[in-house]
């Protein structure tokens, strides 16, 4: 089964826990695919490509919607290395902050990533949808 972490002020922790979990499991976890995503990802670039070497994928919410911090790593991150979520009820992307976020609304935060990586919705939701469809077996 992947895992989904959730991070806060806790990168360093982190990465030192999984790179001691690949080290002591790396016969076990999946050598061609992702074997977990880094939920609500809030990290900078350089600490997204930490992740990425480590074997896991990261996910966007609402946040990239009202913050341009994500900007320049949506653009340059792989394709499948990415997977989009709503963190409901927290995380409302525009031009919903401040009310209840909703699953509906993680349309808004895949029509930001097409923006940025100008790309169609179309082939966001496609990207998306096979990368979830790949880490949870599905």
């Amino acid at each position: 089964m992947p895992v989904i972490i959730h991070c806060r002020q806790a990168h360093d922790d982190m990465l030192e826990i999984l790179t001691n979990f690949k080290k002591n499991h790396k016969d076990s976890l999946p050598k061609d695919k992702a074997w977990g995503v880094m939920h609500c990802f809030s990290g900078d670039e350089e600490l997204a490509w930490q992740y990425f070497g480590l074997g896991l994928n990261i996910s966007f919410t609402g946040l990239i919607t009202f913050s341009a911090k994500w900007d320049d790593l949506i653009r340059r991150i792989p394709n499948d290395k990415f997977m989009i979520e709503t963190d409901c009820p927290y995380m409302t992307p525009e031009p919903f902050r401040g009310k209840r976020n909703e699953p509906a609304l993680v349309k808004k935060v895949a029509e930001r990533i097409a923006e940025i990586k100008n790309l169609s919705l179309e082939k966001v939701a496609d990207i998306s949808t096979k990368n979830a469809r790949e880490l949870f077996n599905i």
